[in-house]
């Protein structure tokens, strides 16, 4: 019996021993299946990964492309602002010049018209000054000497070249604003009297006496002696004193008080000298 319960147990031991050998196949290819698989899956992975990776590259070149564009903007616009700062400062320096090379211009012109009248200007002043001459000798005789040596020193400066041709012209008018505001005011003096020309006589002397002498601007000049018994008015008609009467020696003393601001200004009777008469 023993032999017959194995020789029945053999087929079914070879059936088990036989069962993973026909079973092999599809294993194998599910294996295989799934391999494949998982490269694909790999591949897809390195391939999003590379995606990835590109994409971020890509972003940061777009944000580099991005700030160097923010920043040739910001540098176009300085440069921008710096040209037409430029431009305005080059149209200024062109105006300047232009100013300039009028200016100079104009200043060539004058120093050609300043040497005509350089030339024109000394003989004119040479005329200035005698015509103030001649009218300090015609005029009333107060101030004599001092205005003669102002003449003498305009005389002098008229020829020393070391002072300048406005410098000559501004003297020479200060002196005609000098005699001009004699005829503006009332002034009192207390000098030697002038003596007078008729005769032959000079008009100053040495011993000629000390006297008040008071100037009513250019309208007349009287004298009164120092104790106030002399009265006489100055006649241009004859070129001498003429002798005032007593009756004049109370209004004469108020005018002399009134021109040394002794007293209040006030209205002066005076006498005036008139051709053909007496005061």
């Amino acid at each position: 019996m023993f032999p017959d319960r194995l020789c029945s147990a053999l087929p079914l031991a070879l059936a088990l021993m036989a069962g993973p050998a026909f079973a092999a196949p599809d294993a194998v290819e599910t294996s295989e299946t799934l391999k494949a698989g998982s490269e694909a899956l790999d591949q897809a992975l390195a391939t999003q990964a590379d995606s990835v990776e590109e994409a971020a590259a890509s972003q940061a070149r777009v944000d580099e492309t991005r700030e160097q564009t923010r920043e040739l903007l910001a540098m176009f616009r300085n440069r921008s602002r710096e040209l037409e700062s430029l431009t305005r400062y080059n149209d200024h320096v062109e105006r300047m010049l232009a100013a300039q090379d009028q200016r100079i211009a104009d200043t060539e012109e004058d120093l050609a018209v300043a040497a005509l009248t350089e030339r024109e200007l000394i003989p004119l002043l040479e005329r200035m000054v005698e015509s103030l001459r001649r009218f300090v000798a015609l005029d009333l005789p107060f101030e004599r000497a001092e205005r003669e040596a102002q003449l003498e020193a305009l005389a002098a400066v008229i020829d020393d070249p070391a002072v300048t041709s406005a410098e000559k012209l501004r003297r020479i008018l200060a002196a005609y604003r000098r005699e001009l505001d004699y005829g503006r005011n009332l002034a009192a003096y207390r000098v030697p009297l002038p003596a007078s020309s008729s005769a032959g006589k000079p008009l100053s002397a040495a011993d000629a006496p000390t006297v008040d002498l008071l100037r009513v601007g250019r309208v007349a000049l009287f004298y009164r002696s120092l104790d106030g018994r002399q009265l006489g008015i100055w006649d241009t008609s004859t070129g001498d004193w003429e002798t005032l009467p007593a009756r004049w020696r109370q209004p004469l003393a108020k005018a002399l008080r009134v021109a040394r601001k002794q007293s209040a200004p006030d209205i002066l009777t005076l006498p005036l000298p008139a051709a053909g008469t007496r005061p």
